[in-house]
């Protein structure tokens, strides 16, 4: 069994119409540090990005995923006072050789002035992998059924569940416990759906803590029949490193 971990959220788009949601202005990245597309001999320690517009400090991330699929950042980027349209993000973990993607996350959880825009680059060589046990290091991403529960470190579970296996609109919940078995109420969470066998690319989107005490990401786009791969990014507390688990998802057309 292939080592990943899906989530699925509500979309009022089609897969086709997930780089940029109906009624919403793109969101775009003017320049980036690695250059997008440049090949770098290991992992800088900072990933800087450049948008074409002042970032929103409250509404603004910066993800950067290595090659298996974990997210390696700090959670935690810093706007240039100076130079609003500069953001830039530590790297938390080491990572394989391999290609890197980048996201620029912009605007509103859960409506449609979330967009967002990515860049990729490849580094050469291995980056602090060595008898690590960092997520970047892995060879593969822990993998959970959905519906199952699955232990974090430290304690705490985690539990994805989606509302429906036909592809169009779909709800992807969360449901996060700390080690002490409560709602782990200042955890931050998001979701990368990605179809595996269609080159798209993949949509992130925050995941904002309801009334139920549930992790909800709406207006992800997976109406496209097929294996979906959801990867959810979860940083337990400000500061931690991010924990990244996959869900596989087979969506199916409606009525078949």
């Amino acid at each position: 069994m292939r080592s990943r971990i899906v989530l699925i959220a509500l979309v009022t788009a089609m897969a086709a119409g997930a780089l940029s949601l109906a009624g919403s202005a793109a969101v775009e990245i003017a320049r980036s540090n690695p250059v997008g597309g440049a090949t770098v001999l290991v992992l800088p320690q900072h990933v800087e990005i450049w948008s074409a517009e002042p970032a929103d400090p409250v509404h603004t991330q910066v993800i950067v995923v290595a090659p298996n699929g974990a997210r390696i950042d700090s959670g935690l980027p810093e706007i240039n006072a100076e130079d609003p349209t500069h953001l830039s993000v530590a790297i938390a973990s080491g990572g394989r050789a391999g290609r890197y993607t980048v996201h620029l996350l912009s605007g509103e959880p859960n409506t449609a002035r979330e967009r967002s825009a990515s860049t990729v680059f490849e580094v050469e060589r291995d980056s602090g992998c060595e008898e690590s046990s960092e997520q970047g290091c892995a060879e593969a991403l822990p993998e959970v059924e959905p519906g199952d529960g699955l232990t974090l470190p430290g304690g705490g579970t985690i539990q994805v569940t989606t509302s429906t296996n036909t592809a169009g609109p779909v709800n992807i919940e969360v449901r996060l416990l700390g080690a002490d078995g409560e709602v782990a109420e200042g955890a931050s969470v998001w979701v990368r759906a990605s179809h595996l066998d269609m080159d798209h690319g993949e949509f992130p989107h925050a995941a904002v803590l309801n009334e139920d005490g549930v992790f909800l990401a709406s207006y992800i786009g997976m109406g496209m029949e097929g294996a979906w791969l959801v990867a959810v990014d979860v940083i337990l507390e400000e500061g931690s490193a991010p924990f990244t688990v996959a869900v596989l998802v087979q969506m199916s057309l409606p009525g078949s």
